[in-house]
């Protein structure tokens, strides 16, 4: 397609719970809506970042309840109320992407969607940029599906991985690669052997693809929500789209696209990244990502007038709301302040924080959720 760019199309999911950033991340103000880093929310950063891409009128949100819709309307403006898309219920990554894909290719079949989480954080920004532009026209030449990979770091237990094979194409100076398989997070064992090997990337689920082409890996891999989503497309714009659509919802398991599809299909090509981005999981990301003073700390103040006064105290995050908070002596600590819960942990084992709010859960303690 020689006028790719009037087919492009972006969709950000933002209907994720942000459990591991609890208490701060909540049902009712999850991670994607808070301003962890500067003036803009994590998800006001991302569609930010699309919007160097393509144009406002071409970003699509996807998110989970009415009050994550509202909360979108209130932050994206320059969205299209359209294009924000309220699903019934969270059933997954596999529906929230295709639903999108239904959407946009209703309106335009040539379409090449790139995809991203509300939660990453990239840099820099050129060349992200030019590595999805890349993708994308692998995508529609090949009409294939495409990931992004990133060269591991060191060996990662909580990242998917990407095996590559052979170099199939070169566009732009970038080599696409065939993917071999897609593997879920593997132990330490796997994940050293898999960084040694140079064949492995992580996956953070950047994905770019055809609408038609998602269409059909879901109807063949995911049939259940691939006819499911036919339907919807064909009944957009009529009296029973609210209807059919939940309806779809019901009758399927919810799943993520990487066991959905990835892990199956057979037409997968991946770009590497040759640019830094990081999922902001958890807190000592949020760390790792913050600026610091002299002693490796970081304070944040997201809310509130607190303060913390520090004696000897290294490598550390505390986030204030309206207390004193004092530590003497500790490294490596979290300390996270809101009104109604406080967190102190040891900051190498944030990504426990989903186990506190499964306990909280378990005891139907819903007021702190």
């Amino acid at each position: 397609m020689s006028n790719l760019k009037d087919h492009l199309f972006a969709v950000i999911l933002a209907g994720g719970g942000g459990t591991r950033l609890w208490p701060l991340s909540r049902k009712k103000n999850p991670k994607q809506f808070i301003k962890l880093f500067g003036n803009q929310t994590l998800l006001q950063q991302a569609a930010a970042r699309f919007s160097e891409l393509v144009p406002w009128e071409r970003i699509w949100i996807v998110t989970t309840n009415p009050l994550y819709g509202r909360e979108v309307r209130k932050e994206l403006p320059k969205v299209s109320e359209e294009h924000i898309l309220v699903e019934p219920e969270a059933r997954g990554t596999a529906i929230a992407h295709g639903l999108a894909a239904a959407y946009i290719h209703s309106i335009d079949p040539n379409a090449v969607i790139v995809n991203e989480s509300s939660d990453h954080v990239v840099k820099p920004l050129e060349a992200y940029i030019h590595t999805l532009k890349v993708a994308a026209e692998a995508a529609d030449q090949t009409k294939e599906l495409v990931a992004i990979g990133k060269k591991p770091d060191f060996p990662h237990v909580g990242m998917g991985h990407i095996k590559t094979g052979k170099i199939e194409h070169r566009i732009d100076g970038k080599a696409v690669y065939r993917v071999d398989k897609f593997i879920e997070k593997p132990p330490l064992t796997l994940a050293k052997k898999f960084t040694a090997s140079g064949q492995y990337y992580w996956n953070g689920n950047f994905y770019v693809w055809r609408a038609d082409t998602l269409m059909a890996a879901l109807k063949k891999h995911a049939p259940k929500i691939g006819h499911g989503l036919e339907m919807v497309e064909q009944t957009i714009g009529q009296s029973n789209e609210r209807e059919v659509i939940a309806k779809t919802y019901r009758s399927i398991e919810t799943i993520s696209i990487d066991y959905a599809v990835s892990e199956k299909a057979k037409n997968f090509l991946m770009l590497a990244a040759d640019f830094d981005w990081h999922d902001v999981g958890d807190w000592e990301v949020v760390w790792a990502l913050s600026k610091k003073d002299h002693q490796g700390n970081v304070t944040l103040k997201l809310n509130g007038r607190g303060r913390w006064l520090n004696l000897e105290t290294e490598n550390s995050l505390v986030q204030t709301e309206k207390l004193l908070i004092a530590t003497i002596g500790l490294k490596d600590i979290i300390v996270i302040e809101t009104k109604d819960a406080i967190l102190i942990a040891d900051k190498n084992q944030t990504e426990k924080v989903k186990e506190l709010v499964n306990k909280l859960k378990k005891e139907k303690e819903e007021e702190f959720l």
